[in-house]
């Protein structure tokens, strides 16, 4: 089907489509968008906190990320090894006026392959609804953004991590400490990240958690 987006002609592959703020929602486990320009960058979000998110030149192939054995770590494992720009959850294009052509998941699940001439989301379930845009960067994305809650959990939870605080330099006697801190506050979630273990890849509890951490404490307490 064609579609006149704010300016931009562009045609596209869905099981169905209607209007929506900022934009259009499609339908279908895998959507196919057509620019009506060779794009100049393609925005790349990230798997997780550690992953690229950037805008990146369509036209150069990823580098690998090596060893491989980091890829589970860093970025999901199938984004890294596709050899192609696939992003997780959300893409756009960058057209030559510097406006952003955006194709983003309303639901679980999907990744973003960008090319010069082609946007492609697809679910890796049953399938979904996306958000389709055109226009100033800040503007689609907000665009999207904003239809994210609505469609998913409706809020995030409240959440204390100890990564922010603390980075790495935890323990048991300190987190234990900071749990009563914390108390009297709406946390929903305490998170003990990173440091705790005695190593990545060795997930015992290191001699900072003299106590441990098994099953039985993680799930008590106040917010655990």
């Amino acid at each position: 089907m064609r579609l006149n987006l704010e300016g931009a002609e562009v045609f596209l592959r869905a099981e169905g489509l209607e209007e929506a703020p900022g934009g259009v929602r499609l339908w279908g486990r895998e959507v196919r968008v057509f620019p009506p320009f060779p794009a100049k960058g393609f925005f790349r979000h990230g798997w997780q906190s550690w992953s690229l998110a950037a805008w990146v030149d369509p036209a150069q192939a990823p580098t690998p990320l090596l060893p491989e054995a980091r890829r589970p770590q860093a970025d999901d494992p199938f984004l890294l090894e596709a050899g192609a720009w696939w992003g997780s959850g959300v893409g756009a294009l960058r057209g030559p006026d510097g406006r952003a052509l955006l194709l983003g998941a309303l639901d679980l699940g999907a990744r973003v392959l960008g090319r010069e001439d082609l946007l492609l989301g697809r679910y890796a379930g049953e399938g979904g609804a996306w958000f389709l845009a055109h226009g100033p960067e800040e503007e689609v994305f907000a665009a999207y953004a904003r239809l994210l809650p609505r469609r998913l959990s409706g809020r995030p939870p409240r959440v204390w991590c100890s990564w922010y605080g603390f980075y790495t330099r935890i323990g048991e006697d300190l987190l234990l400490r900071v749990l009563d801190e914390v108390a009297a506050f709406s946390f929903e979630v305490f998170q003990i990240d990173d440091g705790w273990q005695r190593a990545l890849g060795d997930w015992e509890p290191n001699d900072r958690s003299p106590g441990g951490w098994p099953s039985s404490r993680r799930g008590s307490g106040k917010g655990a």
